[in-house]
């Protein structure tokens, strides 16, 4: 049975409880605040694309891929996530991200190389 593993997160003064049942750690990278919701990027175990928004897990990635989640940020409805996916052999991390769990690759996986993404804005739109 996986162990419960528990992370606190503050913000104005309270504390909220992220946990959920995990073989691995888990770990956050980073976080944002978009009115009362706060989201926190980061990934279950060591492979696992994740973020948490307001305590709930939302996970990135399909199992067969290795993934990492390092950089987020929401506009309106939207949560965009920067990190990193491999290809389907695990020898090429391609910067990637997410917007609303759809990944899109930043790089070409056709070759061995490693590119991430550590930061990631989204500039609102005038209309």
């Amino acid at each position: 049975m996986p162990r419960q593993r528990a992370n606190l997160q503050h913000r104005d003064r309270l504390a909220t409880v992220f946990s959920e049942p995990v073989a691995g750690p888990l770990l956050h990278d980073a976080i944002a605040v978009s009115g009362n919701d706060v989201y926190v990027a980061g990934g279950i175990g060591i492979d696992s694309a994740a973020y948490w928004k307001n305590g709930a897990v939302v996970r990135m990635t399909n199992v067969a891929k290795y993934s990492a989640a390092n950089a987020i940020t929401t506009l309106g409805n939207d949560v965009y996530i920067g990190g990193m996916e491999s290809n389907t052999n695990n020898f090429n991390f391609v910067a990637t991200y997410w917007k609303n769990g759809n990944s899109t690759p930043l790089a070409q996986a056709d070759t061995l190389g490693y590119s991430y993404v550590y930061s990631i804005c989204v500039p609102p739109v005038n209309n």
